[in-house]
Parts: structure tokens; sequence; C-alpha cells
């Protein structure tokens, strides 16, 4: 029998030896795993898995908080204005850099003893994100929809302080006879140091602008992602610094090199620490010429820490963030996919969460708008048709039912810039081994009608053969027939003949005869 190179290699491939019994072995699921597999994969997500996941994850309609707005009125269309969206990340922008010159330059501890400036700065921002909100809220149809929008709970909550701190408290202090902060009490400048601490959550909303720069949020889950990483190396790096630690502890008590820097244990450890993993090093191995046996330990633990592990940890989060950005560009392209090829086929009138047939799959291909989304993501449209019939077969095989889902899976699947993969070849052996079936059954039935052919055209030239060989022996009957019949009339012709003779020879003896 023959092997795929995927395969596991016999070891005693190709040797002559006596046949022994082999023990029977119960295969494995190919879903399942021992339980030691098992531990050393849990809680571990490969790109594949992070990959299926985006794309499972976009598959669904995207969440829109305007499909809850109102279809008419001046609130809504203010609210899917892309003009005011953009106008307030603006704002959003400003805000945060105000926030920095305030925090230089305001000293009151309320607004209204500020200058004139932070009090119009301040009432502007107020007036805009309390505007906004109002706006954004009058646009829902039913207005507890609202509260289940997390972005909108996020800024009602940021605007709620805001207008605590610019309009409520101004005015809860406006009673009293002076703005210096002795005139507050404990209580009211402990109060008034909460609201100011409470500022820095408006730095929060730049959260916000993420949402305009994909990029930002690639990092973002990226260094998520990579965090399980990153306490490896970090707890590797205590080891290190424990270990050497205490090394250094001893060996600046046996060569009497005691500068301050391993006067103990937990010195020793914060001096590597600080020293070793932030290499700032000059001064302490300095200190440590004089000394060849710290000074070598010393040097070996930077190799190990600042170059080594260090650069180590790098590669895992470069790894780690590619792997991030790809399964995020997926993801985007699948939603983009899946979104503008369901409305492509609402708008044709067909049903997104029944099931396509193959008639159907083919008709939805020739139309302009989907040729223009697929071959818009790079998808091959000739070779999609091509397999058409094989991926029916496999999903009818499956016993599962072509919706939607497994639509937009196929189209992406036939995109050029998909990297190949092993089950890529297996497909590939199966489809040419369909397409080699398919072309000996058309050969094979090519080759039957031809011979039917065939045999119909020697049976009709044995026919004519046949009639030809009747016509021949007719003739050739025919000419014996004459030949008789002409040799009879001559025998005749010549007993008439000899007969007339007789007669006239011997008339004498015909009369006695007579008589």
């Amino acid at each position: 029998e023959g092997f795929c190179q995927t395969d596991a290699m016999d070891p005693n491939f190709g040797k002559s030896k006596t046949m022994k019994p082999k023990r029977v072995e119960k295969k494995k699921e190919p879903g399942s795993m021992d339980k030691e597999s098992h531990s050393h994969l849990k809680g571990f997500a490969g790109a594949d898995k992070l990959k299926q996941k985006a794309r499972e994850a976009s598959m669904k309609p995207v969440y829109d908080v305007k499909d809850y707005y109102h279809q008419k009125g001046c609130a809504q269309a203010v609210a899917r204005s892309w003009i005011f969206e953009n106008a307030t990340l603006f704002v959003v922008f400003l805000n945060a850099i105000w926030i920095a010159i305030d925090s230089d330059n305001n000293k009151a501890p309320v607004l209204s003893a500020a200058e004139p400036i932070f009090i119009v700065a301040e009432n502007i921002f107020c007036t805009y994100f309390f505007f906004e909100i109002c706006f954004r809220f009058a646009a829902f149809e039913r207005k507890l929809n609202c509260f289940h929008d997390f972005w909108f709970d996020f800024d009602l909550f940021l605007v709620t302080m805001m207008v605590v701190e610019t309009w409520i408290v101004p005015l809860v202090f406006v009673g009293q006879s002076g703005q210096d902060q002795d005139s507050f009490g404990p209580d009211g400048l402990n109060i008034v140091r909460m609201i100011r601490l409470a500022k820095l959550l408006k730095l929060s909303r730049m959260v916000r602008i993420l949402r305009a720069f994909p990029e930002l949020v690639i990092i973002l889950k990226g260094i998520n992602y990579a965090g399980r990483s990153v306490l490896v190396f970090m707890s590797l790096w205590l080891i290190l610094v424990y270990v050497f630690g205490i090394a250094m502890r001893q060996l600046s008590d046996v060569e009497g090199h005691d500068e301050g820097y391993f006067t103990s244990v937990p010195k020793a450890m914060e001096t590597l620490l600080l020293y070793g993993v932030f290499p700032e090093t000059y001064a302490l191995m300095s200190a440590l010429g004089d000394s060849p046996v710290s000074f070598i330990a010393m040097l070996c633990f930077l190799a190990l820490v600042s170059i080594t592990i260090m650069y180590m940890l790098v590669g895992v989060l470069v790894e780690v963030v590619g792997v991030i950005a790809n399964v995020e560009k997926e993801a985007l392209t699948v939603s983009f996919v899946a979104t503008q090829l369901r409305e492509a086929l609402n708008t044709l009138g067909y049903n997104v969460d029944g099931v396509f047939t193959e008639f159907e799959f083919q008709k939805i291909m020739h139309e302009p708008s989907v040729l223009a989304i697929c071959t818009g993501v790079g998808v091959d449209v000739v070779v999609l048709m091509d397999m058409l019939t094989h991926i029916y077969s496999e999903v009818t095989k499956s016993g599962e039912s072509f919706r939607f889902s497994m639509f937009v899976d196929v189209v992406l699947s036939t995109r050029g810039s998909n990297p190949a993969t092993v089950k890529d070849c297996k497909e590939q052996i199966k489809v040419m081994k369909i397409l080699l079936a398919q072309t000996f059954t058309e050969h094979q039935k090519y080759l039957t009608v031809r011979f039917e052919d065939m045999k119909l055209e020697m049976k009709e030239i044995r026919e004519d053969i046949k009639e030809l060989q009747d016509d021949e022996l007719e003739e050739e009957g025919d000419a014996e027939n004459v030949a008789d019949d002409a040799e009879d009339a001559e025998n005749e012709a010549k007993d008439d003949k000899m007969s007339l003779g007789h007669e006239l020879s011997f008339p004498g003896e015909m009369e006695e005869s007579s008589d």
C-alpha cells in the first residue's frame, strides 16, 4: 500500500524479517487527545485558533448602535452624520490636551475661583459633550436601548462627572464668603480634591479614539495576549536575580568588596535588578573591577538578563503582535465580506437565513454586485466555480446544510492570498481524484457511444455486403437460368431439326410405317 508524506513512517519499512503478530492499539479519534497533551496545550491559543474564533465572530451581523435609531428626524440625522462623529473625536483630542494645560496652570480648588480662560474652556467642553449625549439619546427609537450600548453608558458617566464638576460644584460653593482654600474647611477641601482627581477619568474618553485607529487596537490586544509570556520572562528574571543575589552576597564576604551594593540578600537583589535589568551598570562594574570572580559573575548575569532574555522577550512580543495583527485583519476582512454579501443578497431577494442550493449559488455568483465584492478581496471566481461541485458533494456527505456562514467561508477560502496548508493539499488531492473520476466517466461514456456507433456502422456495412452478395448470387442465378434456357432451346432446335431431317430422308418408310 502507498503512504502519504504526512503519515507516520514505519521504522521497519523495507526490512525483510519474519512476520510477528502486532499488537492492535485503539486509534484515537481525530479530535481527542490524552490528558498530558491537554495539560500542555491548556490555556494556549495558537494563531489558527485565534483566526477561527475571529472568523466565527465576524460571521455574525456586526453590532451597530445606529440600527436602534429612528429612521427619520433631526436627532438621528445628526447622530448618524460622519461629520458629527469626527467632530466629537476632534473635541475629545482637544479636551485631552486641555486637561494637561489645566493641571499645570489652574491651581484653583473649584472652577468658579479659576481664571476666566479656564472657566470659558471648561464650559465650552462641557456644553459640547452635554449636547452630544443629548442628541444621541434623542436618536434612539426605544429609549431603554441606550442603556444596552456600552459606549453610551460610558460617555453618559463621563458627561455626568463633567457636569457635576463644571456646573454643580461651583453652585454649591458659590455661597462661600471667599474663594481661597482655607474658606472651604477640611471637609470641603477633601471633596474638592476628590472632584479634581475625578477629572482624570475624562482621559478615559481617549479610548474612543482607538475605534478610529484599528492599529492601536491591534497593539493593545497583542499586549493582552502576550501578558502570559511576559509573566514567564519576569519569573525567570526574578529567579536569576534571587540566585545571583545570594551568590553575590556570599562573594562580597569572601572577597571583601562591600561597597554598599550587596550588604544583604534583598539589597543584592535590588542592585542586580536595578543595575542589571535596567542597564545603568558602569558604576557597578567599576566597583567590581578589583574582584575578578564577582566581575565575571556580574558579567554573566548581565549577559543572561539584559541581552539574552530581553531579546527573547522582544522576539516573543513581535511574534504575538504579528499574530494578533493577522487575526484582526482577517476578522476585519470577514466582517466586511459578510456584511457586504448580506446586504447584496437581501437586495437580490434571497433569504440570508435559509439554505443555498448549488443552482442558487451559481446564479448568485453571476450577479455583478456579488462579483465586485468577491474580486475586491482577491477571490478567484473561476476556481470557485470549478470547485463548486466538489464543495457541494462534501457538504452532502457531511450531512450539513449550505447556509450563509458556509457561503462566506467558501468564498474567502478561494482567495489568492491564502497560504497553502496540509489541509489544502488534501483538498487538492480530493479535487484531483474527483476530476480524474469525472474525466474517466466522461471518456468512458464517450467511448461507449463511439463503440455503439461503430457497431451500428459495422452492422450496416455487413448488411450492405450481404445485400450485395445476394444481388450477385441472384445475377449469377439468372445468368445460369438464361444459359440453361438457351441450351434447352438449342437442344429443342436440334431435336426439331433432326426430326425434320429424318422425315425428309425416309418418306417411303414413313408411308409403310404409317400403313
